[in-house]
């Protein structure tokens, strides 16, 4: 069995007395995973090679209470028994709150070795570089963060994000990047960018650019020497709504209007022709002539 013995117990009230102290570190060691020492003061002789006269003093010493114990359990007994009705078997006490701390202690170790791991393959990857541009790289700061702790930054190589590159991404004509890339550097426009980006999101809504599928797009280096970005007469293009005279649309509900009075009175006096009704509707001031005769029209009685 494998117990971990902290430093801290050579700084116990127990480390005056030496021989409690390697008794209570061999009951450590032959404890369970519970922390259970389930043998006689004779077994444990056998087992640790310990005089049995050593043995049952050290274990009466760890039985008694201990005010100066860091535990204030059990009044800072290290052991206790299992049973009362026996002299042997006994459960360290607080192990499993000392297991725990093995625990993490394991743990932090496997995150620090996987920590010096990574450190080393970045260490050995090649630096990125571009070949046309040496400046294209930047170092960063990572916090590596494993298992929920924050350890120490790592330096790594980032890709930097350029001003060019951002009017790039927002400029819809794709054409002549090389060109593009001189004519932005000549222009200075890096000190430009927050009017080009909202001039490019002004114009790419205008109807100059939106027109037969962008296809009067300037190409992005003529827009950039002649700076286009200044350009005042873009106006957002609008979806215009067909226009109705109002008067088509009273003469319209007039005509269906006359339409039914004349299939009604057909249907009260089937004798008589549209044309005839038609003309007893005119002696009626509130329909006009030429709307009577567009009814007439539409139902094919003229």
């Amino acid at each position: 069995m494998f117990a971990k013995v902290f430093e801290q117990i050579y700084d116990s009230s127990i480390a005056e007395n030496y021989l409690t102290r390697l008794v209570f570190e061999d009951m450590l060691t032959l404890a369970d995973i519970n922390g259970v020492v389930d043998k006689t003061h004779e077994a444990l002789s056998r087992r640790t090679n310990v005089p049995i006269d050593v043995i049952k003093k050290g274990i009466a010493e760890l039985e008694r209470p201990d005010n100066r114990s860091r535990r204030p359990e059990h009044d800072g007994r290290r052991i206790v028994r299992l049973d009362e009705h026996r002299d042997w078997g006994w459960l360290i006490v607080n192990y499993e709150y000392y297991r725990k701390i093995a625990s993490e202690e394991q743990r932090r170790e496997k995150t620090r070795e996987r920590v010096q791991k990574f450190r080393e393959n970045i260490a050995a990857r090649p630096p990125l570089q571009s070949p046309k541009n040496k400046n294209a790289e930047a170092e960063a700061d990572v916090d590596v963060d494993v298992e929920g702790k924050s350890l120490p930054s790592v330096t790594v190589a980032l890709h930097s994000v350029t001003d060019f590159d951002v009017f790039w991404k927002l400029y819809p004509n794709k054409t002549g990047k090389g060109a593009a890339r001189k004519a932005f550097e000549k222009m200075k426009c890096k000190d430009k960018m927050d009017v080009i980006k909202k001039s490019i999101e002004s114009q790419a809504k205008s109807d100059k650019w939106t027109k037969d599928g962008g296809q009067y797009i300037p190409n992005p280096a003529t827009w950039l020497n002649q700076e286009r970005w200044l350009d005042e007469d873009f106006m957002p293009s609008r979806t215009r709504k067909p226009y109705t005279d109002p008067r088509t649309v009273i003469r319209d509900r007039t005509v269906a209007e006359i339409m039914a009075r004349l299939k009604t009175e057909r249907l009260a006096t089937p004798e008589e022709s549209y044309p005839q009704i038609a003309e007893r509707l005119m002696l009626d001031d509130k329909y006009q002539g030429n709307a009577v005769t567009f009814a007439l029209q539409k139902l094919g009685a003229v």
